[in-house]
């Protein structure tokens, strides 16, 4: 099955927001754990598409550069949006913030792919 350039990330997001929902809804176990291995397949899905578009996107003079930054910035926002998360945990507990994180995920997810379906292509060269 073909998705097309990046075709293949909105539904990776998809899946990490059913895992994360499942996780905070359901106490078994065996679905807890089939649920953590659905989202983590999407975010490996995700963190490898993001990671190609950088490398084939960037100039091979700046690559490494351009590459070294979006890493920097990528597990830096991991790192102040896990603080952010935490503080709302505190405030809405646990389940309730992961339920948050999954939902504006899904909305994320439909902007996303709205945002690419509205994008105008440039007309071809002649």
């Amino acid at each position: 099955m073909r998705f097309g350039e990046h075709g293949a990330v909105p539904i990776a997001m998809g899946f990490y927001a059913v895992g994360m929902a499942v996780i905070a809804l359901v106490p078994d176990e065996t679905v807890v754990g089939l649920a953590a291995a659905l989202g983590g397949v999407g975010w490996i899905c995700v963190i490898a598409s993001n990671n190609i578009a950088a490398q084939t996107l960037l100039p091979a003079w700046v690559r490494a550069r351009g590459i070294a930054a979006y890493q920097m910035l990528f597990f830096g926002s991991l790192a102040v949006g896990g603080a952010l998360w935490g503080k709302v945990a505190e405030w809405a507990g646990i389940t309730a913030t992961v339920l948050i994180a999954s939902g504006l995920l899904v909305l994320a997810t439909v902007a996303v792919t709205r945002l690419r379906q509205q994008r105008i292509e440039p007309p071809p060269l002649s």
